[in-house]
């Protein structure tokens, strides 16, 4: 994870490429107003990941832990680099938003089978498919 001082040291030094990329990303998100109400009300804490390269994403969300989301922020604040961004964001979002939903309405009658899911390469049981659907 990038830590406080290497954001902080971005913003003080004028290199804001983290923090930049990141707003970016939530200024593409607002371009549709129910999406960044949904993203900002499902959304309170973000922990950005610090990756070795740039070539791949990486996030994922915890069912056990509320309200966050873990997402990898690109190096360089590019109009690609903050749809990746962007992406990822309402990605992990749109999981909690469903396993909030999960709690109020089963939507699966049964975990008891598995099914090929050509996300992952492998068998999956049906909550995992509907999540990678939604």
């Amino acid at each position: 994870f990038y830590t406080f001082e290497e954001i902080f040291a971005e913003v003080v030094d004028s290199n804001k490429e983290i923090i930049g990329c990141l707003n970016a990303a939530f200024v593409i998100i607002r371009l549709i107003p129910s999406l960044f109400s949904t993203v900002t009300s499902l959304t309170k804490s973000i922990h950005l990941i610090k990756l070795e390269t740039d070539d791949y994403d990486v996030s994922f969300s915890e069912p056990d832990i509320p309200f966050s989301i873990f997402v990898s922020v690109p190096r360089k604040n590019t109009l690609v680099n903050s749809l990746r961004l962007a992406e990822a964001i309402v990605h992990e979002v749109m999981h909690l938003q469903l396993t909030l939903i999960e709690k109020i309405a089963a939507l699966v009658a049964s975990n008891a089978k598995s099914f090929y899911s050509p996300w992952k390469d492998e068998m999956r049981n049906p909550q995992g498919i509907l999540h990678a659907l939604y």
